[in-house]
């Protein structure tokens, strides 16, 4: 069996972690071991866990309790780096939520986006990360800093 740990970033604290085709979201820290839940607990009542080491940024697999009671989906792994991706481009990026989606989406496999949610809802998301890189609002002039090319007298 194949035990290379996959660790997917989310807007949560905790990653996800993407094992043979499964997704798996933190559950609890045991005294010896992290406990992961397979994401698919709440809507397909799955019992699967997968136990790793505690070290959360390079966890070493440890075994896995339980079958799962669905089968793996690789595609829905690779639609989440997808939207990961997204994120982060629009970030750093001043393009459109459509240019960014688009730019993404060129030449993924068909399978990979029928996992993906509708367009205007990925969108909605890129929209909303847009904003975690603006500065603070100054709460007085004294505190506005204008920096680079756009400040002509120091």
């Amino acid at each position: 069996m194949e035990h290379v740990i996959e660790i997917i970033k989310t807007n949560s604290k905790k990653p996800k972690i993407a094992h043979i085709g499964y997704l798996y979201h933190f559950q609890k820290e045991c005294s010896n071991f992290i406990r992961w839940r397979c994401s698919k607990f709440t809507s397909l009542k799955c019992p699967s866990v997968l136990k790793t080491s505690l070290d959360i940024e390079k966890p070493i697999f440890i075994i896995i309790d339980h079958d799962h009671v669905h089968t793996s989906n690789k595609n829905a792994v690779a639609a989440l780096k997808l939207k990961n991706k997204m994120n982060e481009k629009a970030q750093i990026s001043y393009a459109t939520p459509s240019q960014i989606f688009a730019e993404s989406v060129s030449n993924v496999p068909h399978e990979v986006l029928v996992e993906l949610p509708k367009e205007e809802h990925v969108k909605r998301t890129i929209r909303n990360h847009r904003g975690y890189n603006d500065p603070s609002k100054p709460a007085c002039r004294k505190e506005l800093v204008i920096e680079g090319e756009w400040c002509l007298y120091g």
